[in-house]
Order: structure tokens, then sequence, then C-alpha cells
């Protein structure tokens, strides 16, 4: 048949009776015209194939963002049946003629024909490969969502490099998770960190700069380096070391380790150990209960009380007022 083709006499033969040429004309233009109908129908059946795919793969790509463990489509499952039946290829479209078979993760397009039209089909569609009057296409997937290895999935978990990162180039980007495991968190412009919301840590955070809040700090453990100043702060332990601690709210800790703390609230504690303690009053806790000193205390201005002083010794150099006042006596 190729001879039909590339012979010198063009598509014809050479010549023949007048009747004989004519019938091998009318042949030759049926062979040729029936290999471009299949190479048309196999085409057919591969566009079909990649459309149902790339629909397929959208749908699994919304499934992911509800569920994350959805099932990928895998392209050689498809048959020629839901082809047709899903609208990607007519009713009309001749089934009984085209088988469409798994071939590894591909797919092989089969048609039968007469061997003189299969053997020019190569010529309408070149990756045919053709078996007497067999003729396969493999149609192999789309590359795009052929596998994402080489490509950042935005539904699961994505593994990178040591030493990689993601930048914004701007500085405007936004990171929104549920949960941020780091080793580091650092400003990007040099300055604070800020935390517009609360901020829970279930480990341990270690701070070598000075915290600053608005709002409450609260944990099991607390050690700064540096200053601590917040609107509330709560504690089982507290221990900033020579730093300082300034609240405008509470401080209510098992345990301070300090060294200057300012409260423009209330400091509650089980006990105080303080070098040194400035303050307007001081009260009992309990209603109407006593402020009781187990130590001796100094004071170097005046003591004024509108209820008793007790104790063991007393030495005043200033003014005394109160409305009792009872001492041991002296030796």
């Amino acid at each position: 048949m190729l001879s039909l083709l590339f012979s010198p006499a063009g598509w014809f033969p050479p010549p023949l009776a007048a009747s004989a040429a004519f019938a091998s004309e009318t042949a030759s233009d049926a062979i040729i015209q029936n290999a471009r109908n299949e190479a048309e129908m196999l085409l057919a059946v591969r566009n079909a194939a990649w459309l149902k795919y790339s629909d397929d793969w959208d749908a699994y790509l919304e499934a992911r963002k509800t569920n994350p463990s959805a099932s990928a489509p895998v392209f050689s499952s498809l048959a020629l049946a839901g082809l047709i039946s899903e609208g990607y290829l007519p009713a009309s479209f001749p089934s009984i003629n085209y088988t469409v078979s798994a071939s590894g993760s591909e797919l092989d397009v089969t048609t039968t024909m007469d061997t003189a039209s299969a053997s020019l089909v190569p010529n309408f569609l070149p990756l045919a490969q053709v078996s007497g009057g067999s003729v396969t296409l493999k149609v192999t997937r789309p590359g795009a969502t052929a596998d994402l290895s080489f490509f950042v999935d935005k539904y699961a978990a994505n593994e990178m490099g040591n030493d990689s990162s993601v930048e914004w180039i701007d500085g405007q980007g936004l990171v929104s998770a549920n949960t941020v495991r780091a080793n580091a968190i650092s400003s990007q412009g040099g300055g604070a960190v800020a935390v517009s919301s609360p901020l829970a840590v279930t480990g341990n955070t270690s701070v070598t700069g000075n915290i600053s809040s608005t709002g409450g700090v609260s944990a099991s453990t607390g050690t700064f380096s540096g200053a601590v100043s917040t609107g509330a702060l709560t504690a089982a332990s507290l221990n900033t070391g020579s730093g300082n601690i300034a609240t405008t709210g509470t401080i209510s800790a098992g345990t301070v380790s300090s060294g200057n703390v300012t409260s423009s609230g209330t400091v509650t504690g089980t006990e105080g150990d303080f070098a040194s303690t400035r303050t307007n009053s001081i009260s009992s806790k309990a209603a109407g209960g006593t402020v009781a000193i187990s130590s001796p205390v100094s004071v170097s201005g005046n003591i004024s009380s509108t209820g008793s002083v007790s104790g063991t010794t007393g030495t005043f150099s200033g003014a005394v007022s109160a409305g009792a006042l009872t001492a041991a006596p002296g030796p």
C-alpha cells in the first residue's frame, strides 16, 4: 500500500486498463479515508479520557478540603462505557469496535480493521501501534496530574529539605494554621513579634528578650532573664532573675523571684519575701482579721494604727499613734 502513496506516478499504480484503473483509484481512496477515520476515532477516545480524568482530579482536590484522606482518581481505571454514559463521548460512538484497557498506569485504546487500512493509520496518528489488522494507541495520563511529588499539595503534608524557606517578598504574607511547630520565632523586621490573640503554650517557652502583653500571661512555670510587662500574670512559679515584673493587673503565683515587682493591681500569694517593700496600706487578707508579723519590724517613720499594735519589744524614735499598745515590760 505504501507503494501507492510514494509511487513516481503519484497516488496511482502503473497504468492499467481504464476500468481497472478506476476500480483501483476508488479502493485506494476508501482505504485512505477509512484509516483517517479510525485515527480520528482513536484520538476522540484519548481526548475523552483526558477530559474525564481532569474533571475527576478537580473533584478530588475539592474533596481534599474537607476530607484529607480522599482517594485520588486512577487513570488506568477509566472505561469506555463510562466515557459514553457520562457524555465525554457521544451515545452514537461505536463502542463495539473499540476496547479500552489498563496498561500499567496508562491506557491502551485498541480497534480492529482491515490490514490495508490499519497499515495507513500511523500516517495520521504516528504513535499508533499496528499489528496486522489491530491498531493500538497508548494514552498516557495528563502530565500535570500524573504525580504531585514535585509540586506543593495544599491539602497534604509537604516535606522540604534543609535550609528551605517560604518567604514573601513584600513581607505581607500570612500563615494561618491550627498548629505551628518551630525551633525559633523571630521578627522579620527586627522589632517585636506581635501576637494579637491569646497565646497558649502547652510546653515550655524560652524568651531571651522581654515579654510585653496587654492581656494576661498564664503558665505553670515562668523563668525570665529579661523584664515582664503584662496586664495580669498567673503562674505556679515565677522567676525573672534580676529582671523586673511590672503589671497593670494582678500577679498571682505560688513562688515569685524577681528584681523589682510593680503592680497597680493586687499581688497575692501564700508567702512574700522582700528585701524592701513600699506600699500605701497593709491590711488583713481576711476581712476583720489580723496582720501577723513573726519577725521584728523596723520602721524609720511613724506607725499609725486605728486598731491595736502588739509586740514583745517596741522601740520607737518617732511618734506612735494607736488605739491600743501592748508590749512586754522592760527588764
